[in-house]
């Protein structure tokens, strides 16, 4: 079987692997032959970011009065404005490949999740006491507080050491 008939056999996600099989490893080895693993995080983790804040530019989400106290002191262009800083940052360190030099490209990762927990669990807080908030912070809080907790961890890790084995072409792509 092939063509048309393997797409219709295995479906369509096994049909979709195989055609992006090349790209996604070429990327892949381009990336961490010139940024590493640590580096290759932060390009695509600050992409991310760079979405996020597109998301809050493009498209400002309306809020409800009251609702999200905290977020209301910050138009939300604004924050959209610090999510895409925080991810061309975060890019831009992706490429400081000495040890401890890629610091201020995590940091810049984790302040926006950690200031998106911080408003959700005080508008959640204010709630508690009666007061103008919102009773699902502190779901959203977790939410982003397990997204910065995740890129910390990642921080931590050491760059693994390339061996020259690795670094060969393989008969794989």
């Amino acid at each position: 079987m092939t063509g048309d008939s393997e797409h219709k056999r295995h479906g369509w996600h096994l049909y979709l692997h195989q055609r992006m099989e090349l790209p996604m490893a070429l990327t892949r080895r381009i990336l961490r032959g010139r940024v590493g693993r640590r580096g290759e995080f932060l390009i695509f983790a600050g992409a991310a970011f760079v979405l996020i804040g597109y998301g809050y530019v493009v498209s400002p989400v309306l809020r409800r009065s009251g609702v999200h106290v905290v977020h209301d002191l910050v138009p939300p262009p604004w924050w959209g404005v610090a999510w895409i800083v925080a991810g061309v940052v975060g890019v831009a360190f992706a490429w400081a490949r000495k040890p401890g030099r890629d610091r201020l490209g995590y940091a810049a990762l984790i302040l926006m999740p950690s200031l998106q927990a911080g408003s959700y669990a005080t508008s959640w807080v204010l709630y508690l006491i009666h007061q103008p908030g919102d009773p699902r912070g502190v779901y959203s809080a977790l939410v982003y507080v397990a997204f910065a907790r995740f890129i910390t961890i990642t921080a931590g890790w050491p760059e693994p050491r390339v061996s020259l084995a690795d670094l060969r072409p393989r008969g794989d792509l």
